[in-house]
């Protein structure tokens, strides 16, 4: 999906195939496929149209141009670039500089349209990530590239893989497959990584680890016996709070909690545990699999009684329903 632009978390993809995925083979056919990118630009016109409609507020089918980069900062998904609003409102024939001219909605479409190929074309060359998510790296390359060189040697590779995708040195194979990967990505041959190289490098392994928690996640799922619904509950959840590598913290989950409970000293140690518990490397650390089992456990040994919150709060909810009956 991330080729034709839409940056969804892996949870939200989730939840997107398993509507589309009919037959539940667990690949999508090519009309499966269709429909699926088929609605993902219809909600994007449709919020396009919306936004339109919101900005005319003279009725008149026509938004001032002082207006444009407001629109597309609400609705780029890669951060709103300037230079590139500029470009694609000069491919339709007008300018941002004139911002007591207006533009109709046929325009305003056409805008977004060459808007938004001009930040694929981005995204593409940039291993499917989007600005936010390349400024994040270049924070990580410059880190590892310590003579600011431009490059990053093998040698230092192989601290960020050990850093940011453990999981591929525990075993002679995982090692054996990234030696591949990074001979593959090393196009030059030097040894060393360029920005982009390293980009396309993040790409395989982030496609790797994606692959490797949604086989964890069914495992897990079937494991602790949660139902599709609530699974999608689950992801919702995780979605709305993991951050950009798709990660949570113990203190992401206690903002969770709040919402039912708040959690005492005791209980944040007991978290904790549960935490480090099921993460492969014992760390502060979930992806969703892991998520799915601090949930379990939280509920199975009650911790900040939970399940009397729960109780609680699903009666309220209750009752404000039965008086609005």
């Amino acid at each position: 999906m991330r080729w034709f632009g839409f940056t969804k978390p892996l949870q939200q993809v989730q939840t997107m195939l398993d509507e589309i995925d009919l037959d539940a083979r667990g690949k999508l056919e090519i009309t499966e496929f269709l429909k699926l990118m088929q609605r993902q630009f219809s909600e994007l016109r449709g919020e396009q149209w919306n936004l339109f409609t919101m900005l005319d507020n003279k009725g008149n089918d026509h938004v001032m141009v002082s207006k444009i980069p407001f629109a597309v900062q609400k609705l780029s998904q890669y951060g709103a670039s300037i230079a590139k609003a500029e470009k694609a409102a000069n491919e339709n024939h007008f300018t941002l500089m004139d911002t007591k001219e207006s533009v109709s909605r046929s325009t305003f479409q056409a805008f977004f349209k060459s808007f938004r190929r001009l930040e694929i074309d981005e995204m593409r060359q940039h291993a499917c990530y989007n600005a936010s998510e390349v400024l994040a790296l270049r924070e990580c390359f410059n880190k590892f590239d310590k003579d600011r060189s431009g490059t990053v040697e093998k040698r230092e590779l192989a601290k960020i893989i050990a850093e940011y995708f453990p999981e591929a040195t525990k075993s002679k194979e995982g090692r054996a497959e990234m030696q591949l990967i990074l001979k593959d990505v090393d196009q030059d041959g030097n040894g060393a990584l360029d920005f982009l190289e390293f980009l396309v490098l993040m790409r395989r392994c982030d496609d790797i680890r994606d692959e490797s928690d949604i086989q964890l996640e069914e495992t897990v799922a079937v494991a602790l016996g949660i139902e599709a619904d609530e699974l999608e509950g689950y992801r919702s959840i995780f979605a709305a709070k993991a951050n950009w590598v798709g990660e949570l913290t113990p203190a992401d989950v206690q903002s969770i909690m709040s919402y039912i409970t708040e959690f005492s000293d005791e209980d944040v140690s007991a978290l904790n545990a549960i935490v480090r518990e099921v993460h492969p490397d014992h760390k502060l650390l979930m992806r969703f699999p892991q998520f799915l089992q601090v949930m379990k456990r939280l509920v199975d040994d009650n911790v900040g009684n939970i399940n009397q919150h729960c109780e609680r709060t699903l009666k309220r909810a209750s009752q404000r329903g039965s008086l609005l009956l």
